[in-house]
């Protein structure tokens, strides 16, 4: 899976935030909400957060700091990313050496590097309905927005449905 490249990107492997956000990738995506398929969106191994300009990204870059990423880290030949990246696409490449993300020769998709890339993910995949005009009751806890969204993309442990399929 791929994931859509604008303006200025940063982006994390989805596995990190499992792991170090607290509460998981569920918690990330609840904590979201307001912002998938505007600034984040995400496919099933990097999450996508954006900003128009420096300062935006720098804001994001120190507030993924706070949830225990390691933006950087030096290597003989010079700093590169470690836990996310920063990729502008209008030069369509990342602000500094990043092993783990490729891009496309255009410079508009990006995908984990240890994988292939497949179907694109971007902002439009995210639309949801408008919300009713009463207030519904929130389904149990255990079947959450976060989680639904996260079915559908990545499907569930026992739907056995191919990544294709998962977008429709």
């Amino acid at each position: 899976m791929t994931i859509r490249l604008h303006a200025i990107n940063l982006l994390v492997p989805i596995h990190l935030l499992e792991a170090r956000y607290p509460g998981g990738l569920e918690a990330c995506i609840d904590d979201h909400e307001s912002l998938i398929g505007d600034r984040v969106w995400f496919d099933g191994r990097l999450w996508r957060d954006g900003a128009p300009d420096r300062a935006g990204i720098r804001a994001l870059v120190d507030g993924w700091t706070r949830v225990g990423l390691q933006p950087v880290r030096r290597t003989e030949v010079g700093w590169h990313w470690a836990d996310l990246c920063v990729v502008t696409a209008s030069r369509a490449a990342p602000t500094l050496p990043c092993e783990w993300l490729r891009l496309s020769p255009a410079g508009n998709d990006a995908w984990w590097a240890h994988a292939e890339p497949g179907p694109s993910f971007g902002p439009e995949d995210f639309v949801r309905a408008p919300p009713p005009r009463r207030a519904a009751p929130r389904p149990a806890a255990n079947a959450g927005w976060g989680r639904r969204l996260l079915d559908r993309l990545v499907g569930s442990a026992d739907d056995g449905l191919s990544p294709a399929h998962r977008r429709a």
